[in-house]
């Protein structure tokens, strides 16, 4: 066991060696801030912003949220220096602070047994919008479920900073916000597919017309309703 503990001694030494070298915020910082955070690798900043957002909502005294912010401060430093380092563009080296397209999607694969009951829902709602005379309620439920896994997914992403009742409802907020332009670049998409995209190809017809049921938008409502159930499978 005793040959074991130096590790983090080292590494906490080589973190105060290298705030006395000028490290900006990590001045003074005698811890190693990977342990503070409890993360491995310094170059993931997603996993970085991830644990500092959840280390800062479990801390409990002004003491504890200043240690998060200095591991936190000391770790984004480290990797800006590390892109400057190696010759990234200044715009993608801080691209961690201002993203350049802050709504892009981002891939995020759910879970298996996520990815099966995402597969299952959607295809027993398919069903009954091909086989029903009124596709809607299918349709409805579709939306509404893959409206929830995505804001359930979201959450694992974005995190209230704290337990106060205005930063739960800020989080809460940019989830459901986020959903919602998710969803609808996708719904989007799968709109223009079906009243551009899919006239141009005359010979996919007899496959359309049996994806789609007796119903007039019933082909629309599939397609949507795969689309968002794509969104809510893979992407962020």
């Amino acid at each position: 066991p005793s040959a074991a503990r130096p590790a983090p001694r080292r590494r906490a030494a080589a973190a105060a060696a290298r705030a006395a070298e000028g490290s900006g915020d990590a001045d003074t910082y005698e811890e190693d801030p990977l342990d503070v955070l409890e993360v491995t690798d310094v170059t993931d900043s997603e996993a970085i912003n991830r644990a500092w957002r959840l280390k800062r909502a479990q801390a409990r005294s002004e003491k504890e949220r200043q240690r998060v912010e200095a591991a936190h401060n000391a770790l984004l430093s480290q990797l800006l220096e590390r892109r400057l380092n190696e010759g990234a563009d200044p715009e993608v080296a801080y691209a961690d602070r201002s993203a350049p397209l802050p709504w892009k999607p981002k891939v995020a694969l759910a879970p298996e047994k996520q990815r099966l009951m995402n597969l299952g829902v959607f295809l027993a709602c398919s069903y009954y919008m091909r086989t029903s005379g009124s596709p809607t309620n299918g349709f409805m439920v579709a939306m509404a479920y893959c409206a929830w896994r995505m804001v359930n997914k979201l959450g694992t992403y974005i995190q209230a900073a704290s337990e106060d009742r205005e930063d739960v409802r800020v989080a809460d907020s940019q989830k459901l916000n986020r959903a919602v332009v998710l969803l609808g670049m996708f719904a989007g998409g799968a709109y223009a597919l079906v009243t551009y995209g899919f006239p141009l190809a005359p010979a996919l017809a007899p496959y359309l017309a049996m994806a789609g049921g007796p119903s007039a938008n019933g082909l629309l409502f599939t397609t949507i309703a795969a689309a968002c159930t794509v969104a809510c499978t893979f992407f962020r």
